[in-house]
């Protein structure tokens, strides 16, 4: 199964998850990142989270996919190739 790494991320800092998961499928892990980003913005003002993603990374550190985090409704994404 493959490995994944998620990150908070921000315009000038970074929080490394030194954990891993591991899901089926690369769609399977983006819909885990859409959750947290979902989750981590609840209840906090769009400023607050400006700048601010989910990083999910591959073992070696390459981005294979980035979602923002957003204070309500779907989360904006953006993908990483």
């Amino acid at each position: 199964m493959p490995v994944y790494r998620l990150h908070l991320v921000g315009a000038s800092h970074e929080a490394a998850d030194d954990e891993t998961v591991s899901v089926p499928t690369l769609n399977d892990v983006k819909l885990l990142a859409r959750t947290v980003a979902q989750e981590l913005g609840r209840n906090r003002p769009p400023d607050e989270l400006k700048g601010q993603a989910i990083s999910v990374r591959i073992p070696g550190g390459d981005e294979v996919y980035r979602v923002r985090l957003v204070s309500s409704g779907a989360p904006a994404i953006r993908k990483r190739e």
